[in-house]
């Protein structure tokens, strides 16, 4: 995984288990790659909490060639607190290749946590 600005944003243990990305602010982006075994319909699961707003994200799904295929935006609302959990889901269709990059691009103005 890499990101933009990996100094200013930092995993952190979660109230439910596990680890989530916090003090993610507009232009923060995280990479993903994955490999595309079966061309389809998949779903994408994202695990928000915010104190206060709303939010979204944008998903792009990058080639070897470099181009840019915004597969979801999905948005989100306040949690009401920093670890209360909610989870949006939303269907991407994926097509088969090589390995791909998947961006999580932040362009909101909300400060939220991933997890």
């Amino acid at each position: 995984m890499t990101s933009r600005w990996e100094w200013l944003w930092k995993q952190q243990p979660t109230s439910e288990g596990g680890e989530n990305i916090g003090f993610l602010d507009p232009g923060d982006y995280l990479d993903y790659e994955i490999n595309v075994t079966v061309e389809g319909a998949y779903s994408a699961d994202y695990r928000t909490a915010a104190l206060f707003g709303t939010g979204g994200l944008e998903l792009q799904l990058i080639d070897a060639a470099g181009n840019v295929t915004v597969t979801a935006n999905p948005s989100f609302s306040s949690t009401g607190d920093w670890q209360n959990w909610e989870t949006t889901t939303e269907t991407i269709e994926l097509p088969k290749g090589e390995i791909y990059d998947e961006n999580l691009n932040y362009p909101g103005a909300l400060q939220f946590e991933l997890g």
